[in-house]
């Protein structure tokens, strides 16, 4: 439980999850797939064909920072393909896209456009039902809580793999609707704030690192003269 600053609900209850731990007494708990509306599913299987023109078709690249980067998307498929792959899934907005194979398996976006768009079998795509806020689901796979336990359910071949069963049982924290959306407007108020913060400190570290890198090539190309340096302490 956090400590410190943070105020904190009255009480708490064990969610008898270990990797979640307790959770406000008020709260409930259960798995992913009692929340969707559709079953969780990946993209296509089939290999798409790249066209010049058509539609937008994403791989996992696109997924990255929340949202569906389409400059990063893999191209455009056919009418054809998109009415074929659509018999499979078709996005939809407020639908939650997750990478389920390869290096960023476990990263997340939210679906935020009403075009028509499909994925390949490297993404799962989550829609929730009425019980619980899209946006909410998405900050909850956002957390570290469930990261770990996507990371510990991981299976490996050739590259890291998460199973759609897995995805789909993974165990959620569920609060009053009116909590849901007090907690995302929190987050939503918070994390740009932090994400400045985040920015300027990486500024900061770049602006080091660079003159760390030029400090070292002046001294040992002689574009300096330290002969008479003295190491701060040392007896002269």
């Amino acid at each position: 439980m956090i400590e410190g600053k943070y105020k904190a609900y009255p009480e708490y209850k064990d969610s008898h999850v270990e990797w979640l731990g307790e959770v406000p007494e008020h709260w409930g708990i259960t798995s992913l797939k009692h929340l969707v509306s559709i079953p969780i599913i990946d993209g296509t299987h089939e290999s798409p064909i790249k066209h010049d023109m058509g539609i937008p078709f994403v791989f996992a690249e696109a997924i990255s920072k929340g949202f569906i980067n389409f400059d990063k998307m893999w191209g455009y498929i056919s009418e054809e393909e998109q009415k074929l792959f659509s018999k499979r899934y078709l996005p939809k907005r407020n639908d939650i896209l997750m990478v389920k194979l390869g290096a960023t398996t476990g990263v997340v976006a939210i679906v935020e456009t009403d075009e028509e768009f499909n994925i390949w079998v490297p993404l799962a795509a989550i829609r929730v039902n009425h019980k619980i806020l899209a946006k909410y689901v998405y900050y909850v796979l956002k957390s570290h809580n469930i990261q770990d336990a996507i990371q510990m359910s991981w299976t490996y071949g050739t590259q890291q793999t998460l199973g759609l069963r897995t995805l789909e049982n993974l165990s959620f924290p569920i609060p009053p609707k009116d909590v849901q959306k007090s907690i995302v407007n929190y987050i939503e108020s918070i994390a740009p704030i932090l994400e400045i913060s985040i920015q300027k400190s990486e500024k900061s570290i770049l602006l080091l690192q660079e003159r760390r890198t030029a400090l070292i090539s002046a001294a040992v190309t002689g574009k300096i003269d330290v002969r008479d340096w003295k190491k701060p302490g040392d007896i002269v």
